[in-house]
């Protein structure tokens, strides 16, 4: 699973109010690194625009990470766990599946 899908079904768990909030968090300035999103960008949006947004806007890791801020500053932390353990598990598949490559070229 791409980190767009990760991230759209992470939005999905949030009820409106919360994903609103979400917006609210992305354009404000969290972390090192990751420019925020001006409010005019994600004003009105649906969730599959604001994960479009912000696959422009940052690198996966970025993206995630940034994700994952906002989820335990809104105190979401079972949903930012569910997302980490996620994309961790599929990082070590994609390692997995690159050393298995390279043994059979060897």
């Amino acid at each position: 699973m791409g980190v767009q899908l990760l991230l759209m079904e992470t939005l999905e768990e949030l009820d409106n109010c919360e994903f609103e909030k979400f917006k609210w968090f992305l354009s404000t300035e969290l972390m090192n690194g990751c420019k925020p999103i001006p409010k005019s960008y994600l004003e009105g949006k649906p969730r599959t625009e604001t994960v479009s947004k912000m696959a422009q806007m940052y690198d996966d890791d970025s993206a995630v990470n940034l994700t994952l801020e906002i989820l335990r500053r809104m105190n979401m932390n079972n949903t930012a766990q569910k997302l980490k353990n996620t994309h961790t598990g599929q990082l070590a598949q994609g390692v997995v599946r690159k050393l298995e490559v390279k043994k059979k070229k060897n």
